[in-house]
């Protein structure tokens, strides 16, 4: 049987055999079918051949593409968090040797070269991301006729041989907690300001210790959100960006984050002293009357953390609280997500549920003493 050919049909009529070139294609936005008969298979596959390359050819861009205006075309085409677009733009920073080559000269050994360059600087994680954004770029060259294959067809994810120090999930103990937390009570600084702000912070800590919110979710709070008579949460937007704007209020990040949390009495005072400090509609909110926002944050409790010789992040928080309700509170697995937001009950116990250094330290001494544990 002779070997099956892409576009060419065959047909056989009486003793004869017929072989059909045929394909759709586009044009000004309409869709056409070319095709014509011929009768030896090696007529019709030159035809094909050249007929394909014609279309190819005449359908691409007589202009060139540089990847880093690809970049921004993605950005553009998608409407991009901003948020995203700035990670998208950092990865791609890590090839600058590709920015300025035209896309239709660029070559799967191009970018071999370039990912491989970088796996003694960078992660796993770093070299998908940048990979990810190439392959965007790739496609995006595709999508506006620069390009009929993508050259990432070819290119092979290297490895990272970069030694990374695995950053702790959750807080080595309670004690760290209060440590901090009785930093924010104690501010170096006696402004007025300060001290309120830095109790904000305090309380926004609280929040996410006793409920495993997540931080975008929590700032997203506001009085209406609260439900003191029946001691419950409502979480239904978080704070993220749009395409040209950080702090703004979105939509959560899935269907099963909104969600009601019960709190519990701590956490009820917590939301009680919040509401007397200020008039606004959003809980978290500064001394200027702005909204608490990330980068605040981050410096406060690098500045806190660095001093108490700590290694701690807001989202350490929600993996303490899936700890204690997944290991402590023994919660069933479907209870725990629901609580937690999460779409896949495997997130809520393979990435949450990591015990302390304590509770290791406590299994090991029960193996060594030859006990097993409870």
């Amino acid at each position: 049987m002779p070997k099956k050919e892409k576009y060419i049909k065959v047909k056989h009529y009486k003793s004869s055999t017929y072989y059909t070139v045929q394909f759709s294609y586009e044009h000004l936005g309409e869709k056409h079918t070319y095709s014509k008969t011929f009768s030896t298979m090696k007529e019709a596959v030159q035809h094909r051949d050249i007929k394909r390359a014609e279309l190819i050819t005449n359908g691409l861009p007589s202009g060139s593409r540089k990847l880093k205006e690809l970049l921004e075309d993605y950005i553009r085409i998608d409407r991009m968090k901003i948020s995203t677009a700035t990670r998208h733009r950092c990865a791609f920073a890590h090839v600058p040797e590709l920015h300025e080559i035209d896309i239709k000269k660029l070559t799967p050994l191009d970018i071999q070269r370039s990912l491989n360059s970088l796996i003694y600087d960078c992660s796993d994680g770093d070299i998908r991301t940048i990979y990810m954004v190439l392959k965007r770029i790739c496609d995006t060259a595709i999508l506006e006729g620069f390009l009929t294959v993508s050259p990432m067809g070819r290119v092979i994810l290297p490895k990272s041989e970069k030694i990374v120090k695995e950053r702790p999930k959750t807080v080595s103990s309670d004690a760290d907690i209060e440590k901090i937390f009785e930093a924010l009570e104690n501010p170096s600084s006696k402004h007025e300001s300060v001290f309120y702000n830095y109790k904000v912070l305090k309380h926004f800590l609280e929040v996410m210790m006793y409920t495993g919110m997540r931080p975008s979710e929590v700032l997203a709070l506001k009085r209406k959100n609260i439900h003191l008579d029946t001691g419950y949460i409502d979480v239904e937007s978080r704070i993220g960006s749009n395409e040209t704007t950080y702090g703004v209020e979105t939509r959560l990040k899935t269907d099963s984050s909104r969600r009601r949390i019960p709190m519990s009495s701590a956490c009820s005072e917590v939301f009680k002293s919040l509401i007397e400090m200020s008039d606004n509609d959003y809980l978290f909110t500064m001394y200027n009357g702005k909204l608490l926002y990330d980068r605040y944050i981050s410096t406060v409790l690098r500045t806190i953390c660095k001093k108490l010789g700590i290694e701690f992040h807001p989202y350490m928080l929600r993996h303490r609280a899936a700890t204690k309700i997944i290991v402590e509170g023994k919660a069933d697995p479907r209870t725990a997500m629901e609580i937690l937001g999460h779409s896949n009950i495997s997130t809520t116990l393979n990435i949450y549920s990591h015990s302390n250094d304590e509770e290791k330290l406590h299994v090991i001494s029960l193996v060594e003493n030859g006990r097993k544990p409870s």
